[in-house]
């Protein structure tokens, strides 16, 4: 059994019964009430034999970590097996095929006690919610540590090396959830991990067309740049050096690393860098990205002129766009 959890729902997977969800009763917002299960096609199936075995993997709701305040707002936290972890910590607005802004200040305490929207990407038929899955609310990063400086006033000199990681999925999908980083965090270390714009939002070439879209095609790595002045802004007051930041991944994200390593706007950012079977081998050229750009507007019937048009698509029909155009033009990838 398989269970994972997303703003008081909780998912599971079982290979002998196949994909199932699993939802609180309405009338109650206890963590540990009787749980229903509701096949995603089907009507909800009480089962309480089953529900006693999620409950006690899922155990009790969990403890609260301390508050910090960071420099866009206070941020509360969980306790996840001896770890102090907060999830879900935006770093950046986002506006289709434009360049990362910081995050906008907010009043009170956020509660980061759940995983953040992942970006977007292809689900394959399965219909996930805004809070799970969206394009405007995507870039969000965790953090995982095991001692805090609650305000910047109380931050001291026994910082701890700081764990940057990088999902896998070819830059066109994946989740920071596929990774959680709270037992690596009792290796004397600050675990962080991204969320980032991906595929077609995170690449698409459109700087042939107007100059106002000159970074659109590296949006997506534009991200996760942001996030690391993020953690240069903010992370000593979960106990990290940001003098001391070593970013890795795996397959994709050792990719992402690679390409962090050439670009001037994270020179400074980091001070380590890990790959871990992630060499792009084939990756596009300049000529390559403008001439895709180009053959995505033929296909959604937008002309050069009218390139501002493409924020309104739907993201489904843009990224078939892409794909169809990729294919005719320069290729998929091999």
């Amino acid at each position: 059994i398989q269970v994972y959890v997303t703003r008081g729902k909780a998912h599971i997977d079982l290979e002998s019964q196949g994909a199932y969800q699993l939802l609180q009763p309405k009338e109650s917002l206890s963590w540990t009430v009787r749980w229903y299960l509701v096949p995603f096609d089907g009507e909800a199936v009480p089962s309480e034999a089953l529900a006693k075995q999620v409950r006690d993997i899922v155990g009790p709701k969990p403890d609260l970590a301390p508050v910090v305040t960071t420099a866009s707002g206070q941020v509360s936290g969980i306790l996840q097996e001896g770890s102090m972890a907060y999830l879900g910590i935006p770093y950046a607005k986002v506006e289709r095929c434009m360049p990362p802004m910081p995050v906008e200040k907010w009043q009170g305490v956020r509660a980061c006690d759940h995983w953040g929207p992942q970006a977007m990407q292809q689900t394959w038929g399965r219909q996930l919610s805004e809070d799970e899955m969206s394009e405007k609310y995507c870039c969000v990063l965790n953090v995982w540590t095991t001692s805090v400086n609650s305000k910047p006033s109380t931050v001291n000199t026994k910082l701890k090396p700081v764990m940057v990681w990088l999902h896998g999925g070819g830059f066109d999908s994946g989740t920071s959830a596929w990774n959680p980083g709270m037992r690596l965090a009792h290796k004397d270390v600050v675990v962080v991990s991204v969320n980032h714009r991906l595929n077609i939002l995170g690449f698409l070439d459109l700087s042939a067309v107007s100059p106002k879209y000159k970074d659109s095609g590296n949006v997506g790595m534009l991200d996760v740049v942001q996030a690391l002045e993020w953690v240069r802004d903010n992370i000593a007051l979960f106990g990290g050096d940001p003098s001391n930041v070593t970013i890795f991944g795996e397959s994709g994200g050792g990719g992402k690393v690679g390409t962090l390593m050439c670009m001037p706007k994270a020179k400074g950012l980091f001070h380590k860098a890990i790959i871990m079977s992630g060499t792009i081998l084939n990756v596009n050229n300049h000529d390559m990205t403008l001439q895709l750009g180009k053959a995505v507007l033929k296909e959604l019937g937008i002309s050069e002129q009218d390139v501002d048009r493409i924020k309104d698509v739907p993201y489904q029909q843009l990224y078939d766009a892409g794909q169809r155009a990729m294919a005719a033009s320069i290729g998929t990838r091999k």
